[in-house]
């Protein structure tokens, strides 16, 4: 799409937006209207900018383009500056006690050295030798040294840095917020299970499902035709018998569309008879459906509870071609369910126990839910530590130094004196 669209008219319309929302199924629109403050999941009324038609068409009215796009939002975000990490802010705050520090025990060896009437230029020399003794010249070889260390062993594991600060906020990580769709799981829709109304393994409504998918079975093909991902989930399935669809010849479609919510065909046996298979959204199909078993919806709560995505299948024997349409859905027969599922990836079970041994929380977040905010509280104790340790003996020793110097040898300018500066100092 190449621009924010509102909706006026819809015919069986689905866009992928995983680009904006990160949801792998393609999403059904509508022309309704969707409530103030709705987040970009919900605007089912309106096509946005960088999503993907599937199937369907529609009539719609620009109503933003570009930067006032919801895709064309995220663009300004990226130019703005990185926020900055609490190594960041550490050192900067360790960086500015020093610098207080420095100033003030310069000042106070001057004004001491001054009041003992000791010479002006020592006593300056000697207050600048002590701030540049204090001043802690390792810390960026160390931070660096440190975080460089993490940088490579990550690339061990074939994991790249983009920002060198950010190796100490992943080794502090408690809490770990991560995508679903793509990321823990394969990203593609597979057919899991289908079953009849008392949830038992059937082969019947895999048929009729592949019967009542939108593209022909008798098209060659079929799987790479299939807009919907259901339908190619159908047609990819090892359970599919293509050897059986192929033999029913197709007279007729009903699409799909938001209000049915399913899908009907007609097809003719062999032998010449006529049979409407559908399939579509659960609740819209047992409800037109008579003598449903009181099984059926304990199933449908089963088997939606369990995560899986759900999708009923019916059929009816109809008497001629002639006048077959809307009307017809009705008073079906369920054959049973077919169960959808975005199967995880075989490492994420090893990966979330190790984050789990490790003390990490994980947080899922999906394209309708919120993302949940990380904490912020990071620590920087190493580098603390070090530099408390390090940091006060070095200005240690280096007082000692020149307190030897000027204290026993009675060091005066000319201990100093070097080639190049033997005259300046003479002067």
């Amino acid at each position: 799409m190449p621009a924010d669209l509102r909706l006026l008219t819809a015919n069986g319309l689905t866009c992928d937006e995983a680009v904006l929302t990160g949801e792998s199924v393609p999403v059904e629109k509508s022309v309704a209207a969707a409530p103030a403050g709705a987040t970009v999941d919900a605007l089912t009324g309106c096509a946005l900018m960088g999503t993907v038609v599937s199937t369907g068409t529609a009539d719609g009215v620009v109503v933003a383009t570009g930067g006032g796009a919801e895709f064309g939002r995220i663009a300004p975000g990226l130019g703005e500056r990185e926020p900055e990490t609490d190594l960041q802010a550490g050192l900067r705050r360790f960086s500015v006690l020093l610098v207080h520090v420095a100033l003030a025990l310069t000042g106070l060896i001057l004004v001491t050295n001054v009041l003992l009437h000791k010479p002006l230029i020592e006593s300056l020399l000697f207050s600048l030798a002590i701030a540049v003794g204090i001043t802690p010249q390792l810390l960026p070889a160390v931070v660096s040294t440190s975080l460089a260390v993490g940088t490579r062993r990550l690339a061990r594991r074939k994991v790249l840095v983009k920002r060198l600060v950010c190796i100490e906020d992943l080794g502090d990580m408690d809490v770990l917020v991560t995508d679903k769709t793509g990321t823990l799981t394969e990203g593609r829709v597979t057919l899991a299970a289908s079953m009849g109304p008392d949830g038992a393994a059937a082969e019947a409504p895999l048929l009729l499902g592949l019967l009542a998918t939108e593209v022909d079975p008798a098209a060659a093909g079929s799987a790479e035709a299939a807009g919907n991902p259901l339908d190619r989930a159908l047609w990819e399935a090892p359970e599919a018998r293509r050897d059986q669809a192929v033999c029913f010849r197709r007279q007729g479609l009903l699409p799909f569309d938001h209000e049915r919510r399913m899908t009907s065909t007609l097809v003719r046996f062999p032998d010449g008879a006529l049979m409407m298979a559908t399939k579509g959204a659960p609740e819209a199909v047992v409800d037109r459906c008579r003598a449903v078993p009181p099984e059926a919806r304990a199933t449908m709560r089963e088997q939606l509870g369990a995560g899986l995505r759900l999708v009923a299948v019916a059929s009816r024997v109809v008497d001629a071609a002639a006048g077959w349409g809307l009307a017809d859905e009705r008073d079906m027969q369920l054959a049973g369910f077919l169960a959808f599922l975005d199967p995880p990836k075989r490492i994420a079970t090893s990966c979330l126990r190790r984050l789990a041994s490790l003390g990490v929380t994980v947080q899922v977040a999906t394209g309708d839910n919120p993302l949940v905010r990380a904490p912020s509280h990071w620590d920087i104790d190493f580098i603390r530590r070090f530099m408390v340790f390090f940091g006060p003996l070095s200005s240690v020793f280096d007082f000692l130094t020149f307190g030897v110097l000027l204290g026993v040898f009675h060091a005066g300018p000319e201990l100093f004196r070097t080639a190049g500066s033997s005259s300046r100092w003479q002067r």
